[in-house]
């Protein structure tokens, strides 16, 4: 498998249309777009390589109104890359026709616009998951938003959306949501263990059966609509920020209670 390596913008948008190549960013760059395209993209290739090894790399200020296409049946990997400050009329990525995106170790942040689905687009036969991800999103969508439409693990995540429903697939797992979303109607968790939910959905109800290896918790001040089940509980602000009560109902925070 070949491994390309780039320094710049240019080069990194023809390394990743190299079928099977795994594209390898340099250490800690910066690439300002406001500088390199400072009128904003209309257009981005269709990804055939295998891997993207981001090396934390930051791709700031990108105003795009297209989003990164991946091939039919792959399961590419993006590594260690982030997009700050975006600008994003569709999303940044469209998860493969028959297959699965991976981001690992992501940071995103910007403004998603009305035909953006969420950060990965996702839908029949296009799945995509984070690991590790932080995701900071405000959305001018009025319909069904979520900020990755995807399974996250060991995640913090946070959008703002002004209308519309939230919906999350099934297994989020270990990962932090909070949803600033008032118009909100549902939020999914099916099979979600471990996870909080913080934030304002003043009209929110779950559906879905929680996962069943460790609780799930939501901020009860931000969702008082939401009932209590087996696995998932009602907490208030107070309760969300004390890890001895939190242990207390089962929630896997790693308390120690001091020695008597």
């Amino acid at each position: 498998m070949a491994e390309i390596q780039v320094s710049s913008w240019s080069d990194f948008l023809l390394a990743v249309q190299e079928s099977g190549a795994d594209v390898v960013l340099p250490e800690n760059a910066v690439w300002d777009m406001n500088e390199i395209e400072p009128e904003g993209v209309s257009s981005l290739p269709e990804i055939l390589c295998t891997n993207i090894y981001g090396n934390n790399t930051q791709i700031r200020n990108l105003r795009s109104s297209a989003a990164f296409a991946f091939s039919a049946n792959g399961q590419p990997v993006i590594d260690s890359l982030h997009f700050i400050n975006t600008v994003a009329d569709v999303g940044i990525f469209h998860a493969p026709a028959y297959g699965q995106l991976i981001l690992s170790g992501c940071k995103i942040s910007g403004l998603f616009g009305a035909q953006a689905q969420g950060v990965v687009n996702t839908g029949t036969n296009r799945n995509a998951s984070a690991i590790r991800c932080a995701f900071v999103c405000d959305s001018q969508r009025a319909g069904t938003f979520s900020a990755v439409n995807i399974r996250a693990k060991y995640c913090r995540i946070h959008i703002a959306v002004p209308n519309g429903t939230f919906l999350f697939p099934s297994q989020q797992e270990w990962s932090y949501f909070r949803i600033d979303q008032p118009q909100a109607t549902t939020l999914a968790c099916t099979g979600a263990t471990a996870c909080v939910y913080d934030g304002q959905m003043q009209n929110v109800t779950a559906a879905g059966e929680p996962g069943h290896d460790f609780i799930s918790i939501f901020n009860s001040d931000g969702a008082p609509q939401i009932e209590d089940t087996a696995y998932l509980k009602g907490v208030t602000t107070a309760q969300l920020r004390d890890p001895q009560y939190l242990a207390s109902i089962g929630f896997p925070i790693g308390y120690d209670p001091p020695e008597q």
